[in-house]
């Protein structure tokens, strides 16, 4: 992989990742995204599972079943989206809802050995 692409040396403004494998990046340089697909990322040729967005939308779908109206943000977030006006109990059933829903997600996390 070149270093010298405009891709290359965008991804090598920005700060490491916590996740970042140091090793690999000593060997073999950074790993440029250039696109991202649903739950997959793409450098130069190959695609990867982008994990943590994967257990977030998820998340996001369980919590739809539920009842829960959530969205995917970047990386491993998710947003509530509640109306604009909401009573009290309101929020403590869209809460429920969530509840329900990490508890399906690290119940799958656990059925898939991710954690």
């Amino acid at each position: 992989m070149s270093l010298n692409t405009p891709a290359a040396r965008r991804d090598q403004s920005f700060h490491l990742q916590p996740a970042t494998n140091l090793r690999a990046l000593q060997k073999e340089g950074p790993l440029v995204i250039t696109r991202g697909e649903g739950v997959y990322v793409y450098d130069e040729g190959r695609r990867y599972l982008e994990g943590m967005a994967g257990v977030a939308a998820y998340l996001v779908r369980r919590a739809q079943h539920h009842g829960a109206i959530l969205r995917n943000m970047p990386g491993a977030n998710v947003a509530f989206c509640p109306p604009l006006i909401i009573t009290e109990a309101e929020i403590d059933e869209m809460i429920d809802c969530f509840s329900k829903a990490l508890d399906d997600t690290w119940a799958m996390v656990r059925e898939k050995g991710l954690a």
